[in-house]
């Protein structure tokens, strides 16, 4: 009972490790899409970049 029960983690922990690397693929691919769309250029006024570390490091300076 024991040893089918040790069993039955093992392959549920295989399970859900194949799982997660599946969806943080997915969820990797989409990140890098989401930050190359957010420094394309807009059409009503040149180009626009992501200033959110610029903006974090403010921050972080500020709150010294």
């Amino acid at each position: 009972m024991k040893e089918q029960k040790q069993k039955d983690r093992e392959k549920h922990k295989r399970e859900i490790q194949v799982y997660n690397e599946r969806n943080n693929k997915k969820f990797n691919e989409y990140f890098k899409r989401l930050q190359q769309k957010r420094s394309h250029s807009a059409n009503y006024s040149g180009r626009h970049f992501d200033y959110t570390s610029y903006n974090q490091n403010i921050q972080v300076a500020a709150s010294r």
